[in-house]
């Protein structure tokens, strides 16, 4: 049950004809996962039709413990909860979870039928059938099935599990707190092996290098910025200077000196007195918007005209309250007419529980003539029609227990160009820039922030967690950098972008859409 509420409630904005990943393009995790989906469903058929239940309850139950909850949505809950909505990383893990939601509860219905129609209910997205009793048995692809890719998954498994109990040790030993503070340390004597640890274990440059070009672009806006407010302070200030004028008055021939004596200057300023015209923009915006009013208030009125008529209502039923208040205080003052008033209440309330209510058709008329009134004062309520609900079509029996399905729709990719206040145009990043897929990564399957392969295991003897055998051997150190706010991993470079200085690269990716 805590499984399944798990898968409904990562799928509340999927919806499979829109933004289902075909299987060429979903990362091998995910396809491993349909592969164990076609081993444990074609299981569960063949315990059915043996009549071995306790088989099927332990089947299902190791798939649900095992490879969902302790494997896989422990590793995706990074690629649900911090990837950008549309990303791919995350779509394609609500692929594999609306495949995994629906066959489980068609698996789990012969017996556990109230679950698994609880669980069909709250599927969010629209399905075919009104009924998981409707929907037939489990329909998967048999292209599905792949034993290699599983041999090279089963193996990964096999060391996550180790790396676990090294990570375990330092938990324990208060060392780490959470996974996301270590970083582990690999090594394994087997070349070919390592290499594809290698191929698993990419670098973040290009993420790194993202948030460097959108600091460029930063910096360059901020900078035109500055220069922009440079001129316009100097053209203010020239403004200012044209309003001063220089006056010369030569003093010695206005005063009437000497002959001999050289003219001196004296410099004054006075303000110019601003003309008509430089006014008359003023005088026009002015006019405009008198000449604009009335259709300003048309506007208004028009816009919240609900409002002002609820507000006059609401002060004429004050008004109305008050009066009457008022009246029933002076009314009250007259003696015997309120006793008089008490009296006629009482036996009206008595007449009316011995017309209305006394009788059961009595009742159920003062009912109808409830009902009705509700009508006419709120309206007639209508029934919500539920749309059939649409499912991904999978169909074609194949061997027991495993059917064909055709290929789960592209989802239709809208380009969307990034808004930028700035004329410098805001870089993406290309798909190669990431050098991993974002999911088939050590990191995110031992769910630590840093994987490191080393040459040689010498290292390992000094480290206090480590665990060691022939071929393989794991350490485990405090992971380097600073911790990210958002998502919690440790980076070197947290601190780097200048617009999100407290989150990782791939934060700043995810906030924009791009990871």
């Amino acid at each position: 049950r805590n499984t399944a509420k798990f898968l409904l409630g990562n799928l509340q904005d999927f919806d499979p004809a829109k933004d289902a990943v075909p299987y060429e393009e979903l990362p091998e995790l995910d396809r491993y996962m349909l592969h164990r989906m076609c081993e444990v469903f074609a299981e569960v058929k063949d315990a059915f039709d043996s009549f071995q239940f306790s088989r099927f309850f332990q089947t299902v139950l190791n798939f649900c413990t095992v490879d969902l909850s302790n494997f896989y949505l422990d590793i995706a809950k990074d690629r649900l909860y911090i990837s950008a909505t549309d990303a791919h990383r995350r779509r394609s893990c609500q692929t594999v979870i609306a495949i995994a939601v629906e066959n489980l509860a068609k698996a789990i219905a012969p017996v556990l039928c109230h679950m698994a129609e609880d669980i069909w209910q709250y599927i969010p997205y629209p399905t075919p059938y009104k009924s998981v009793f409707e929907s037939g048995w489990v329909e998967l692809d048999a292209s599905w099935h792949n034993p290699e890719l599983a041999t090279r998954w089963q193996y990964l498994r096999q060391v996550r599990g180790e790396v676990n109990k090294v990570l375990e040790q330092a938990r324990i030993q208060k060392t780490i707190g959470s996974s996301l503070e270590a970083k582990v340390l690999l090594y394994v004597s087997d070349v070919e092996k390592r290499e594809q640890l290698q191929a698993l274990n990419p670098s973040s440059e290009g993420l790194v290098e993202y948030v460097r070009s959108q600091n460029s672009v930063i910096e360059l806006a901020a900078e035109e910025a500055a220069k922009l407010a440079q001129a316009q302070q100097e053209e203010a200030a020239a403004k200012v200077a044209k309003v001063l004028t220089k006056k010369t008055i030569h003093v010695n021939q206005e005063t009437g000196g000497e002959k001999g004596d050289r003219p001196s200057k004296v410099i004054e300023y006075s303000a110019i007195e601003p003309s008509g015209s430089d006014g008359k923009p003023i005088l026009d915006k002015v006019a405009q918007f008198v000449a604009d009013l009335p259709s300003y208030a048309g506007n208004f009125l028009t816009e919240y005209q609900t409002v002002l008529v609820t507000f006059g209502l609401l002060i004429s039923v004050l008004l109305t309250g008050k009066v009457t208040l008022a009246i029933l205080d002076t009314m009250n003052q007259i003696p015997l007419l309120g006793g008089l008033f008490e009296i006629i209440g009482i036996l009206f309330t008595m007449w009316f529980a011995f017309r209305h209510l006394l009788l059961a058709a009595n009742r159920q008329e003062i009912a109808a003539e409830i009902g009705s009134m509700t009508a006419d004062v709120f309206g007639k309520t209508t029934a919500i029609v539920i749309p059939e609900k649409q499912a991904i079509v999978l169909t074609n029996l194949i061997e027991p227990g495993i059917v064909e399905i055709p290929e789960i729709p592209k989802a239709e990719l809208i380009a969307v160009e990034p808004k930028s206040e700035t004329p410098a145009k805001t870089p993406v990043i290309p798909h190669a820039a990431f050098a991993g897929n974002g999911v088939d990564e050590l990191r995110y399957l031992f769910i630590t922030s840093e994987v490191e392969l080393i040459e040689s295991n010498a290292v390992m003897q000094e480290l206090p967690y480590s665990f060691q055998s022939p071929e393989l051997a794991i350490g485990v150190v405090k992971a380097d950098g600073e911790k990210c706010d958002r998502c919690w991993n440790y980076s070197t470079h947290v601190g780097e972008s200048i617009e999100h200085p407290l989150i990782c690269e791939r934060c700043v990716s995810a906030v924009v859409g791009e990871f």
